[in-house]
């Protein structure tokens, strides 16, 4: 053999390890991007897993918290007749009976805010408050204030504080079901006359 073959098979010998090498290299990578995809998939998996829990515990949080003021507003039998007679107007209470009542409406207006909130930052599904923030707030203050005149008095009076008074505000003007949050007789609503 010749310098030149000799020069030629060691070319040929090249290219075919060369060929080998490149279909090593395909295969890692071809390993490489499926393990990528488990990860992605398992990290993906984790995550939503993570939103979900958040929502519970959200729930959870915002149950406990609504559970709880209801408690506090109504957790005497003067303090319920305090909360009924305010409701329906203001003026009947005098000054000490006022403080208490604006005392037991302000827990339902923050805990408005913190709906808006958890539902601005998506820890509220749609299967909690469907897919408008408005009428999940309208359902939880909104008929409160428009069906009951000391509540809404009671909230343009301290309205200026809260950063989502317009949004609470715009609900005042919309027409309700005056039979939700009517405070007086509880099964009024759900009796049929």
């Amino acid at each position: 053999m010749d310098l030149m073959s000799t020069a030629q098979l060691l070319g040929n010998f090249g290219e075919f390890v060369g060929a080998i090498a490149v279909v090593v290299t395909l295969a890692y990578l071809a390993v490489q991007v499926r393990q990528s995809r488990e990860t992605f998939g398992a990290n993906t998996r984790a995550l939503d897993e993570a939103q979900k829990q958040a929502r519970v515990n959200a729930l959870r949080e915002l149950a406990f918290n609504w559970n709880g003021i209801i408690r506090d507003a109504m957790g005497s039998r003067d303090a319920a007749a305090i909360f009924l007679r305010g409701n329906r107007d203001i003026e009947e209470l005098d000054e000490i009976e006022q403080q208490i009542f604006v005392a037991q409406l302000v827990p339902f207006f923050n805990q408005s805010l913190v709906v808006l909130q958890m539902a601005q930052e998506g820890l509220l599904g749609e299967e909690i408050i469907g897919d408008d923030i408005s009428e999940a707030l309208d359902v939880l203050i909104g008929d409160l204030l428009r069906n009951n005149p000391g509540a809404r008095a009671c909230w343009q009076t301290i309205a200026h504080v809260y950063v989502h008074r317009d949004h609470v505000n715009k609900l005042l003007k919309r027409e309700g079901d005056s039979s939700r949050f009517t405070f007086g007789n509880p099964l009024a609503a759900h009796t049929n006359a």
